[in-house]
């Protein structure tokens, strides 16, 4: 191995052999054979939320500590004690959000989320991660386009926090796998009964054999993708639980629709 000091090198400890998914699959493989369906099932929810909770404790202790390191509590940093320090918290604040995500999916697992409704304005909120993502959209000289409708949309009663969770994750992947010179367009349409929201891009699209398991827990499209592998399965969840729908429409090398469906009866 190269020293650490060597330009693209980094310590054996920031690269880990195996990744979550394979973990989790290497226990589901140990359980006994006698094991049924329902007691594997039970198993991999223990075994998420045991994971989850094991780690989150000890690395906001280690945040907190590194914090105090960074701030030279314990004594002045040289300029390379204070790099290294500062690329530990970035993969510090990665591992967080993985965690968090875990967090969330356990609850989503257990059935133990319920949206918090109140009324939202779609278009606002939208609008407002559109105009957020377009340093990025720019950057990559993308073409970024909101649609809807002229006639008054509707407020509807959905979780604030979740539902721009759900868009945040849309969005960004449609900016993220866009090439540049593409288009990514946003659309909200008002329907009968509902209200549809679409993401469509002229990225590289899904092959077809993965899009089955799109929306699945640790399903990962590109291999190279930094992140838990739940954010979809997450934003899957919270449609759902507000009664909506999700789905995934793609065709390899020329781009993706994503779209989801919030109803506009449902009030808390």
């Amino acid at each position: 191995m190269p020293p650490i000091d060597e330009p693209g090198s980094h310590p054996v400890g920031l690269n880990p052999v195996f990744s979550i998914p394979q973990i989790y699959e290497a226990i589901l493989k140990n359980l006994p054979v006698g094991f049924s369906l329902v007691d594997r099932e039970r198993e991999r929810k223990n075994f998420l939320s045991m994971l989850v909770h094991d780690m989150k404790n000890p690395i906001v202790i280690g945040e907190g500590f590194l914090n105090r390191l960074l701030a030279e509590k314990a004594g002045p940093l040289t300029e390379k004690q204070e790099k290294y320090l500062s690329i530990i918290r970035e993969e510090t604040a990665k591992l967080q959000r993985i965690v968090a995500d875990f967090l969330d999916f356990s609850r989503f697992e257990r059935n133990e989320y319920q949206p918090a409704q109140a009324p939202y304005n779609l278009e606002e909120a939208l609008g407002r991660r559109i105009e957020a993502m377009r340093v990025v959209a720019d950057k990559k000289d993308l073409h970024l386009f909101l649609e809807y409708d002229q006639e008054s949309l509707p407020i509807i009663f959905a979780d604030a926090a979740m539902i721009d969770r759900v868009i945040s994750n849309l969005l960004d992947n449609a900016v993220k796998y866009t090439e540049p010179g593409g288009a990514v367009t946003v659309r909200l349409v008002n329907r009968s009964e509902d209200v549809l929201v679409e993401f469509s891009d002229t990225g590289i699209g899904i092959q077809p054999e993965d899009l089955p398991c799109v929306f699945d827990a640790f399903c990962r499209i590109d291999k190279n993708a930094e992140g838990s592998g739940l954010g979809l399965s997450i934003a899957k969840a919270i449609v759902t639980a507000h009664g909506g729908t999700i789905a995934v429409e793609s065709t390899f090398g020329k781009g993706s629709i994503f779209r989801f469906t919030l109803p506009k009866d449902r009030t808390p």
